[in-house]
């Protein structure tokens, strides 16, 4: 969730004027959450394990062995990620609304 903050509102990109403009840059004042949503972050997300899982197999031998980012070698892990946001319970989908409210009201603890 870290990196996710990170992407959306420090890195020189500022992601969250993409993902839904200014009103993102803080709670909504009418409830206290975030403008922000899981759905509206959801390419965000699944695009980000894509490319941890990419960086992590270069040194899951413990040496470097570097190697682009192929879409072909990787569609199906995005597609799998992709599915597992649409099989969420409501409990998984509240608990993760509740991370990304937090990312949206202040930094992480």
């Amino acid at each position: 969730m870290a990196y996710i903050a990170y992407l959306l509102y420090d890195s020189r990109y500022q992601y969250h004027h993409y993902i839904g403009g200014p009103e993102l840059i803080g709670p909504s004042p009418a409830s206290g959450a975030s403008a922000l949503t899981i759905e509206k972050l959801r390419p965000l997300f699944t695009m980000t394990g894509t490319l941890f899982r990419w960086a992590l197999e270069e040194r899951r031998t413990g040496t470097v062995v570097d190697s682009e980012l192929w879409v072909k070698n990787n569609r199906s892990y995005h597609a799998a990620l992709v599915d597992k946001f649409d099989q969420m319970t409501p409990e998984q989908k509240d608990a993760l609304q509740n991370l990304v409210d937090q990312i949206a009201t202040g930094p992480l603890n």
